[in-house]
Order: structure tokens, then C-alpha cells, then sequence
């Protein structure tokens, strides 16, 4: 029943608790007329199942990241914000073809999954896409590993050097909450890492671990050809010169646009 200015109509409960109750509500709050009720339920439903599975932040959020890196948004992409964890499939047939999987196993990995405007997947069959995908793509995975191993590696050469930074231990209540907030951007930082290494590795370690090594290898190199470099200069010769001069110019270089396996570690194949 709309009221005289129509803003806000005349709602009865039926819901256990409130039988009876009559409310006026505005007209925004509601979602579907009554004879589509039962239908909307069932949705609510299918809905509430598939985003109970949701992964955490900063595992979505590299997820959604490396999705749109190896998928189009018109095959796939995560429904609203990704909190949910759940994967739109617009073209199943494209999706199945970049991964390598046939249709039924996709939408048969787990019980949740459901069509409506699309195929619905829920967190653990996404999941398991990436590790399909990474498979047969690694370079996107790569260079997003990449640029979380060197924050972290630089997270640590800062600690070393100057102690830890202050949020890990705040010395005051009022900078708790900040101090909380930024432990959370870190931790979730290397969850988000390590969920790359597990998507490129699917199940054994290879190719993402061997990076990290890698990785790992040629910071340790560098930072030694770093403080050799003065001490080879204190033979006062040209020679001694260039080679300083050579170490430094191999110590400061980035990494290699080129990963491990001849992996690109940057763009689409």
C-alpha cells in the first residue's frame, strides 16, 4: 500500500517472530513484487552458499588482479566488488578453451556453482581456474610475485637497517588501530604472495618456488658485490677501478624482464 507522497509503502511481515506486523518502509527497500518472491528466496539462497566459501582480502584482490590478466572481462570476471569470491562466466566455451578444461568440469567442480544471467562459480572453483590458467600463462603471475618479493625484500633490508617500524609494536593505545591497519596491508601482502606461488606451482613446487630462489639468490649476490666493490678499489689501480665499477653496474641492475624457463614476466601469450 504506497503512502500519499509514495515514498514509503505499507509492508505486513510474515517472517517467524514478527507474523502480523505492519511497517511503512521506503519504497527502495524493496527488491521484488510477492508473486516473485519464492524465486528471489531461492536466489538469495544460491547466492549465500557460493559467497560462504569467499577467500580473504588480500587473496581476492590478487586474484581479481591476476584474473583480469589472463582473462577478457566478456569470459570472465569476479561479481561486484570480489568480496564474495564469486566468478561470473559470460563465455564458459572461451574460459574452458584458456584453461584447458572442459565445460562439465568446471561447472561439476563443486556443488555450488549456478547459473543465473551466467554461470556463477564460487571461490573454490575459481581457484582451482587459476591454477589451470597460471599453468598455461605463468608470465602474469610472475610479475605480480615479482613486485611482492621485492617489497618484501625491501621490508626487510629497511628493518634490518634501522630495527622494525614502529606499528609492529605501537607504543601508544591511539596508534593501535593504525598500527593494526598496517600490519594487516603486510601480512595480507605476503598471504597474497604465497597464493601465487600456490597458483603457479598447482600442488608441487617448480616454477614459482625456483623464482623465489632466484630472487633470493641474486639479492644476496648483489648486496656482496655492493660492499666488495669499495674494497677492490683500494688497490688503486684502473684495473681495480673497472672492475668496482663493473660490480656496481651488475648490483644495481633490476631484474631481468625475462623469468625462469624463458617465461616473459610481463603481458598476455
Amino acid at each position: 500500500m504506497p503512502s500519499e507522497t509514495s515514498a514509503k509503502v505499507k509492508i505486513q511481515h510474515i517472517e517467524a517472530g514478527t507474523t502480523g506486523g505492519q511497517e511503512w518502509v521506503h519504497a527502495r527497500r524493496l527488491r521484488v513484487p510477492w508473486g516473485e518472491s519464492a524465486e528471489y528466496l531461492v536466489s538469495l539462497d544460491k547466492w549465500a552458499r557460493a559467497e560462504s566459501h569467499a577467500t580473504p582480502t588480500p587473496i581476492g584482490d590478487a586474484a581479481q588482479l591476476l584474473l583480469g590478466s589472463l582473462v577478457a572481462p566478456e569470459v570472465a570476471e569476479f561479481e561486484g566488488d570480489g568480496c564474495g569470491g564469486v566468478l561470473h562466466v559470460r563465455d564458459l566455451p572461451r574460459l574452458a578453451a584458456a584453461s584447458g578444461l572442459t565445460t562439465f568440469e568446471i561447472l561439476g567442480h563443486h556443488a555450488d556453482a549456478f547459473h543465473e544471467n551466467g554461470d556463477l562459480l564460487p571461490w573454490p572453483t575459481v581457484d582451482m581456474l587459476l591454477h589451470r590458467l597460471c599453468a598455461r600463462q605463468p608470465a602474469p603471475a610472475l610479475e605480480l610475485l615479482r613486485s611482492a618479493l621485492r617489497r618484501q625484500g625491501e621490508f626487510q633490508r629497511q628493518s634490518d637497517a634501522k630495527g622494525e617500524p614502529w606499528w609492529m609494536r605501537p607504543a601508544s593505545d591511539e596508534d593501535v588501530a593504525t598500527a593494526r591497519r598496517l600490519k594487516q596491508w603486510h601480512d595480507g601482502d605476503i598471504s597474497a604472495s604465497h597464493a601465487l606461488q600456490r597458483w603457479l606451482d598447482a600442488g608441487t613446487p617448480t616454477l614459482s618456488a625456483r623464482y623465489a630462489a632466484l630472487h633470493r639468490m641474486y639479492a644476496e649476490l648483489a648486496e656482496a658485490a655492493r660492499e666488495a666493490a669499495p674494497r677492490v678499489r683500494v688497490a688503486r689501480s684502473q684495473t681495480a677501478d673497472r672492475v668496482a665499477d663493473e660490480l656496481l653496474r651488475l648490483a644495481n641492475r633490476p631484474l631481468p624482464d625475462e623469468a625462469v624457463d624463458g617465461c616473459p614476466t610481463g603481458g598476455r601469450e
